[in-house]
């Protein structure tokens, strides 16, 4: 009996710990001797934000006032996860539409890009310790001939503070961003 429910969950411990493997990249995790709850990770410049990554985030990349922070360990030239900042002259007219042209492609594979969204939800949240919104989105991500493919959820901070205005736009539901998002603070400008 043991060895039936055995050869059934081994399959799937398996399969899930690949996925955290593949999900890590080559970032360990930090190690804090201490035990302090302070966090050991420093944080990193994401646009006009400091922010304390998750360990799995690799170095953000900006151009101009676009800043993207994908996940570490994707290959290169393959749709991967991860999420972006904008400010500035990359703020879209309408903060309260579904920004689609972040450069950041759908889950689900290669060649989906996002096309069209709905607003599912607006909800009070928090960027650097300051009120913002949070709008959920249902997008339709298309393949190169436009055919519908997935339907995800983005999720799309605004902030509009005396600091200045900022989207963050997530359609991969990357673990801890909203935390990170909520803790972080403004970065003086250089």
């Amino acid at each position: 009996m043991l060895s039936r429910a055995l050869a059934r969950t081994l399959p799937v411990a398996l399969a899930t710990s690949l996925l955290v493997a593949g999900c890590t990249g080559s970032f360990p995790a930090p190690q804090n001797p201490t035990n302090s709850a302070e966090p050991t990770v420093a944080p990193m410049a994401v646009g006009p934000l400091d922010v304390v990554p998750e360990t799995y985030w690799a170095a953000p990349t900006s151009d101009g006032d676009i800043t993207t922070v994908a996940v570490g360990g994707c290959p290169e030239g393959q749709a991967c996860p991860g999420f972006v900042v904008l400010s500035g002259d990359a703020l879209p007219t309408d903060t309260g539409a579904a920004v689609l042209d972040d450069g950041i492609a759908c889950p689900g594979g290669d060649g989906l890009t996002p096309a069209a969204a709905t607003p599912v939800e607006t909800t009070d949240a928090t960027i650097a310790r300051e009120r913002a919104s949070l709008t959920i989105f249902e997008v339709s991500c298309v393949d190169a001939e436009g055919a519908e493919q997935l339907v995800v959820e983005q999720r799309q901070w605004v902030s509009d503070s005396a600091e200045g205005a900022v989207v963050v736009v997530d359609r991969w539901a990357l673990d801890g961003l909203d935390r990170a998002l909520a803790e972080a603070s403004w970065n003086s400008p250089t």
